[in-house]
């Protein structure tokens, strides 16, 4: 079971020169502001401060007080998640009933991880009323808070392993700090065969996934041949053409640049008819009226509260104001949230109907295409298409019968949902009366153990992947790389 994370020796000393260095220091101690009122929180105690030699007692201080004032700016939510969890007005809560506001408040880790372990561990130490059994709130408000300081460590411990492990620069490092682990886990999910790099199938579905390419399909064409031509680069600079972890987060960092380069103009030009004091920052209200202008508005609850966790990410100082240059990556950075949000829903649906992470990429990426006025809906007719992008094989007319019987409308065109679930049941019935299905889930017929023999020597380790299209052939290197977008503005 897990302990909380000993921060490394870069503070060992404590010997902390200025108020960032101090704040990097509690942050790895888990003691981290998220919101403005947080981080101003968090400024104020380091304030009285001020001038301080910030030895070991002194930094010791820091961290209570930081504790404290964090712990007071939170009690409000904690209190609102303890009303809605003590439904009988009981007083108390039972442990159950606390690991479920732990949830609430997104403290709690999956069912079955050790981080989730320690926190049910630390829920039991807690201290219970005698007579009833329950815990009382101000022992849950301290909970709390002991809970976000271990899952900070852990991240921040997780996060500074990946750097050490993939030999990371410090500039790659804090600029992709807030999505590190998130890409490598998916980088890991994807990469099934423990290679330590994504071919380029992939990687376009990787990239795909976290909005870095939007709808390739819908994409202008000289916007999508710059974007393949980056990715062929980074590919080809690999005996194997594959990407490893490092450099799939040098590809994203390219296609971010030049989509912020996309938005420069009209961005800047925003930000100076909103600058009107011309002060080089605006505030976060003129921000919010940015975006609108720019079109971008929450569609879901869960859209508003990834762009406020966004715009609190880019105010990262507290101070209610933003630049150009954080305005432009914050638009930029909303745009593949969103993007990511909208196919993390799309994998939701498709997992519903067990399909895996891989085949549910492919088919998505295969319903684009099919999807050629992109009005997002597939005429029947074209999904035989996708059952040779799958490598599945089923009878014309009992595809045609089990269409007619999906499509209810009796449009003669699917959406994405309804062409899942014609895929599902296309699998299944290949599964239970078809040929010999192989390891990965693909219908394995004479024609296409032939096909995978003949393009073993194309494969990783000889292994078709789920979903892959056949015939990817290796390109010869480019001499140079894809220029970089110039997105940010000097200053």
């Amino acid at each position: 079971m897990p302990k909380p994370h000993a921060p490394n020796s870069r503070h060992s000393a404590c010997q902390h020169r200025n108020a960032d260095d101090i704040i990097e220091a509690l942050a790895d101690f888990g003691i981290k502001a998220s919101s403005r009122t947080e981080k101003l929180a968090l400024k104020s105690v380091l304030s009285e401060h001020e001038g301080d030699e910030v030895g070991f007692n002194n930094f010791c201080t820091i961290i209570e007080e930081a504790r404290s004032k964090l712990r007071s700016t939170r009690s409000l939510a904690v209190f609102q998640a303890w009303k809605y969890a003590d439904k009988e007005d009981a007083g108390g809560l039972n442990a159950e009933a606390v690991m479920q506001l732990l949830e609430d408040l997104q403290l709690a880790s999956g069912k079955d991880s050790l981080e989730r372990q320690y926190v049910e561990a630390m829920v039991s130490d807690c201290r219970t009323d005698p007579v009833t059994g329950l815990i009382g709130l101000t022992e849950v408000e301290f909970l709390v808070s002991a809970v976000r300081e271990y899952m900070m460590q852990c991240q921040r411990s997780r996060e500074r392993e990946l750097q050490a492990d993939y030999e990371l620069s410090d500039k790659m490092f804090q600029e992709f700090r807030s999505q590190l682990i998130k890409f490598h886990e998916s980088f890991t999910e994807l990469d099934d065969d423990d290679s330590g790099a994504l071919d380029e199938q992939e990687a376009m579905n990787l990239l795909t996934h976290f909005g870095c390419l939007s709808n390739v399909s819908s994409m202008p064409i000289e916007k999508k041949i710059q974007a393949q031509e980056i990715i062929e680069w980074y590919l080809n600079e690999s005996e194997d053409h594959t990407l490893s972890f490092p450099r799939f987060l040098s590809v994203v960092k390219h296609l971010r640049s030049l989509g912020m380069d996309e938005k420069l103009e009209v961005v800047e030009s925003l930000f100076n008819q909103y600058d009107r004091d011309q002060s080089g920052k605006l505030t976060i209200k003129d921000v919010c009226q940015i975006l609108m202008d720019l079109e971008i508005k929450p569609r879901t609850v869960l859209e508003q509260e990834h762009m406020a966790q966004l715009i609190e990410e880019a105010d990262s100082e507290g101070s209610g104001q933003l630049n150009v240059n954080e305005l432009l990556l914050l638009v930029q950075r909303i745009n593949e949230r969103v993007a990511e949000l909208d196919r993390m829903e799309i994998l939701k649906k498709a997992q519903a109907l067990n399909f895996t992470t891989k085949q549910a990429s492919t088919l998505w990426e295969t319903f684009e295409e099919l999807d050629e006025e992109h009005e997002g809906l597939v005429p029947i007719n074209q999904v035989e298409q996708a059952l040779s992008v799958m490598r599945w094989q089923l009878p014309g007319a009992r595809l045609q019968r089990y269409a007619n019987e999906i499509d209810v409308d009796g449009n003669g065109h699917l959406d994405f949902l309804e062409f899942l679930h014609l895929m599902r049941r296309v699998l299944d019935d290949v599964q239970t009366s078809g040929p010999k299905l192989q390891a990965d889930g693909n219908l394995a017929t004479d024609a296409t153990r032939e096909d995978d023999e003949n393009e073993a020597g194309d494969r990783k380790d000889g292994k078709r992947l789920s979903g892959e299209r056949p015939g990817k052939e290796k390109r010869k290197k480019n001499a140079t790389v894809p220029k970089m977008g110039a997105a940010v503005k000097k200053t």
